[in-house]
């Protein structure tokens, strides 16, 4: 006759186990696939906004007519035209593809704008 017995070092759940198996999930959530990381990308900027607004609402007292005269924001967009209409057509690698420099700094200038000018 044989006599099986239990030991408790198989039954006791492993936290360290637990733990690489919960991050594993996570990060090929996140990150497992194209889509995956462009939905990331979009969560954290959402994230961002959304604690913008609450900060800007919230914390930091209103200082939107103290930015600049009318004066100040035609010369910067002159500049951001010029810089855009420069550096169109260049190329800039960025994990080992390129992207249309010009388009880059519009869409910054964009969300610049923008960041500037919420409220």
């Amino acid at each position: 006759m044989s006599s099986k017995s239990a030991s408790f070092n198989n039954i006791a759940p492993n936290p360290t186990k637990t733990a690489s198996s919960i991050k594993d999930s996570l990060t090929s959530f996140f990150f497992g696939s194209d889509i995956a990381v462009a939905f990331t990308i979009i969560l954290g900027l959402t994230i961002i906004a959304v604690g913008s607004i609450i900060m800007f609402e919230n914390i930091i007292p209103n200082m939107r007519t103290q930015f600049g005269s009318n004066i100040v924001s035609a010369i910067g967009v002159v500049g951001f035209i010029f810089v855009i209409f420069r550096f169109m057509g260049t190329t800039t690698k960025f994990l080992g593809k390129g992207f249309d420099t010009g388009m880059i700094l519009y869409v910054l200038s964009v969300i610049l704008l923008i960041f500037i000018c919420s409220g």
